[in-house]
């Protein structure tokens, strides 16, 4: 609701809310639907009956994936073909049924969060749009907690 109202904020400090595709890194099934809630202290991932809190502060880096898949296939018609041999003969017949390639394009983006989890190691996240096609929750999503992972990181850098 930006172009003609102004975004409201939430009392209870919640920036933006996401439905996702959860890949990896949590305890639910691949290919789960989630909602990934960024508040500005914590993110919290809700699947089913489960919802997970990850503090700010455990979230190393963000990043964003995006594969292109591209399939090639051939198409022929019948029809073309019988309007070629009506108005051009056999040879309009043979030209107006020869197959045709065409590509179809498959666009799927992807959110990488790494964090530390509780036994101190790194650990990864991945989370996905729902729909092939559609960039939109996964780049939000890294958009949102980019600045906000930066502001950390700028904060414990120490010169001497």
């Amino acid at each position: 609701m930006g172009l003609f109202f102004k975004k409201k904020k939430n009392i209870n400090g919640e920036l933006d809310k996401f439905e996702l595709r959860h890949i990896t890194g949590l305890e639910i099934p691949e290919k789960m639907y989630c909602e990934v809630t960024v508040y500005s202290d914590k993110l919290v991932i809700e699947s089913g009956d489960k919802e997970y809190n990850l503090k700010m502060e455990k979230i190393c880096s963000v990043d964003f994936d995006m594969n292109l898949d591209i399939e090639k296939y051939t198409k022929s018609s019948m029809v073309k073909g019988v309007v070629g041999a009506a108005t051009f003969g056999v040879s309009g017949a043979i030209i107006g049924s020869s197959p045709k390639t065409k590509e179809k394009r498959k666009v799927t983006c992807k959110a990488i969060i790494s964090y530390e989890n509780s036994s101190g190691d790194t650990a990864y996240m991945i989370f996905e749009d729902l729909e092939a096609n559609a960039v939109k929750g996964a780049a939000r999503l890294v958009d949102t907690l980019r600045p906000i992972v930066k502001k950390r990181e700028e904060k414990n850098k120490i010169e001497l």
